[in-house]
């Protein structure tokens, strides 16, 4: 009869515990804010990763990366404009914001584009 008493407790908590979550939930865990910055959602090999640019570390960010889509960067003098061609390759100097410092030496081209317009988040995976 014991064990009875015990089984029929630990099932109403349990219940009251599910019918109560929802209100006591936002008591007991904070409540996680709206993540700032890019964030992107990257599939490799059939699993798909979030990746936030701004919790990566600068110490984990490749050195070069491969323009996916053509862009343009003005030239390190600042007179003229470098064409970047989906393929190229450039170096990653920084980031700032939402935004790549990049260059191509070749072409003394340096300029901030849109981490999207390369391959940054595949290179992450």
């Amino acid at each position: 009869m014991k064990y009875a008493k015990f089984a029929a407790v630990v099932f109403v908590l349990y219940f009251l515990g599910y019918l109560l979550s929802g209100t006591i939930t936002p008591a007991l865990v904070d409540v996680r804010e709206e993540t700032s910055g890019t964030v992107v959602i990257v599939k490799y090999k059939g699993a798909s990763y979030s990746i936030n640019l701004d919790e990566v570390r600068d110490n984990e960010l490749p050195e070069t990366v491969t323009i996916e889509n053509p862009t343009i960067i003005p030239t390190s003098g600042g007179e003229g404009q470098v064409r970047l061609r989906k393929g190229d390759v450039v170096t990653l100097l920084n980031r700032k914001d939402d935004s790549l410092i990049v260059e191509k030496p070749d072409s003394n081209g340096k300029g901030k584009i849109s981490p999207k317009d390369t391959d940054l988040f595949q290179q992450l995976v």
